[in-house]
């Protein structure tokens, strides 16, 4: 059975102010996107769907209860409650030494047009443990650029504003058990790329069509702008 982990942890920093005053404060993973009856995570979930047997979207104290409403009729979709709050990518990583197997991972506040199954036909083509979706997009302020040889990503800085179409990360995950990552659990929760870059471990599959890490008003607008 193949299950999806959606991160939906955050506490919207960046677009606090924004939501109260545009949206009377709904989680940024709620917002719509333009002309349809859809958020961002219907978005998500109506995409995993054709590839996953169950959803799981681990929320916040403060979100769970949104969330719950909004996906309570979406078969095999269930919200949790994530009391660690250790990053966005400490769900995943819980349940990869859990389990001790692979796990699929994503954010809850993004948008591009990609396949899991293809996403996972790339990781499957390669020797490393943990592959990430990368794609470009636009000019954003604090973004993650990469430094790629091919596919293999060797290098990550936050820069204080990328260019257009700079390769950004778009929040998707698969990640494959190895025995090391026992030895670096709070690290890859707290410092996701740089302990995996360490250890030679992280692929990026590139897309070519833009995407969009949603996180600031800017982000969203110009994701409007595009999605029209």
């Amino acid at each position: 059975m193949k299950e999806l982990i959606i991160s939906a942890g955050g506490v919207n920093a960046r677009l606090k102010d924004y939501l109260l005053r545009e949206f009377n404060g709904i989680p940024k993973s709620v917002l719509p996107l333009p002309g349809r009856d859809e958020s961002l995570i219907e978005r998500i979930i109506s995409r995993a769907i054709l590839f996953f047997d169950k959803i799981q979207v681990h929320a916040s104290p403060q979100n769970a209860a949104c969330l719950s409403d909004l996906l309570q009729k979406i078969p095999n979709v269930e919200v949790v409650v994530d009391i660690y709050r250790t990053g966005p990518v400490g769900p995943q990583i819980r349940a990869l030494i859990e389990r001790k197997s692979r796990i699929y991972g994503c954010a809850s506040d993004f948008y591009c047009d990609f396949d899991w199954g293809e996403f996972e036909r790339f990781h499957d083509s390669h020797d490393k443990p943990v592959s990430i979706l990368v794609a470009p997009s636009i000019s954003v302020s604090d973004g993650a650029t990469f430094e790629f040889s091919g596919d293999k990503i060797l290098a990550w800085n936050r820069s204080a504003q990328t260019k257009r179409n700079d390769i950004i990360n778009m929040g998707c995950q698969i990640i494959d058990y190895a025995c090391d990552f026992e030895e670096v659990v709070e690290q890859l929760q707290c410092q996701f790329f740089s302990t995996l870059i360490e250890k030679g471990f992280l692929m990026g599959y590139k897309l070519s069509t833009v995407g969009f890490n949603i996180n600031t008003p800017k982000v969203y607008e110009a994701f409007c702008r595009h999605f029209r």
